[in-house]
């Protein structure tokens, strides 16, 4: 026997809503992970930190090793115009857009969902007045 919602939702042609939560739940699965990074309160700033701290005492380590004196801010220059630092901010840029991307796509499956209960509200009380 099939569900009443689905046969409802087949008779009015729109999407049925365990697919549109099942695609809600797939973003919001990719969407969770950026969030936390990207987000309010997220760890992007204190992970590039790292990141910097990590190249700096590469580069610190290297000029001791050589025997040449180098600048705190010498060292903070070369850091943030290095290689990996340069391909770090890229990264963190790709996933920020990537972040818009999905929560526009949540945003447009939480619009059909609405349109929809809408549609069905309406059909239903045309029924109704019948």
């Amino acid at each position: 026997m099939s569900n009443p919602r689905e046969a409802i939702e087949a008779r009015i042609g729109i999407q049925g809503i365990e697919e549109l939560h099942d695609q809600r739940r797939t973003l919001v699965s990719v969407a969770s992970g950026l969030r936390a990074l990207h987000g309010p309160f997220g760890s992007g700033e204190v992970r590039r930190k790292i990141i910097l701290s990590g190249i700096r005492d590469k580069i610190r380590t290297q000029h001791q090793v050589s025997g040449t004196k180098v600048t705190e801010a010498a060292l903070d220059d070369k850091a943030h115009a290095s290689a990996e630092y340069v391909a770090y901010v890229d990264d963190m840029i790709r996933q920020r857009e990537q972040l818009v991307l999905v929560d526009n796509s949540l945003l447009e499956i939480n619009d059909l969902i609405t349109r929809d209960n809408t549609l069905v509200y309406h059909l239903t009380a045309e029924v109704k007045l019948q």
